[in-house]
C-alpha cells in the first residue's frame, strides 16, 4: 500500500517506513483470478547485472549500498551472498532472498 503512496508522490520513502500500513499487500498471486502486474523494458549489454530480491533486503540494506555491492569486482553468486549476509547482520526482521544475475551472450 505505502509503496504504491510512494510511486505517486503522495509519500516519502522515509515516511513510507513509519506508515502505519507500511507492509500491507494490495496485490497478491492466487488471491483473486486475474492480478495486475508491474512491467518494465531495459536495454541490456552483456556483463550488466541484475538483482531480483524480496523486501527482507531492501527493508534492511539501503539501494546506495546494493549499488556498491553489484559495482564491487565480485561474481554474481558472492555479491548475492554479501548482500544476504548484510541484510541478516541488520537484523533480517523479514526473509531475506537475493538473486544476481549477469548478462551472458
Amino acid at each position: 500500500m505505502t509503496a504504491d503512496l510512494v510511486r505517486r508522490g503522495q509519500l516519502s520513502a522515509q515516511d513510507a517506513a513509519r506508515h502505519p500500513h507500511y507492509g500491507i499487500l494490495t496485490r497478491a498471486l492466487g488471491v483473486a483470478p486475474d492480478v495486475e502486474i508491474d512491467s518494465a523494458t531495459h536495454s541490456v549489454v552483456v556483463g550488466d547485472l541484475l538483482v531480483l530480491c524480496t523486501d527482507g533486503l531492501f527493508n534492511e540494506v539501503s539501494q546506495d549500498e546494493v549499488v556498491d555491492a553489484m559495482t564491487s569486482d565480485k561474481d554474481a553468486t558472492s555479491i548475492a551472498d554479501n548482500l544476504v549476509e548484510l541484510a541478516l547482520a541488520r537484523g533480517g526482521r523479514d526473509n531475506v532472498s537475493v538473486v544476481v544475475a549477469e548478462v551472458a551472450e
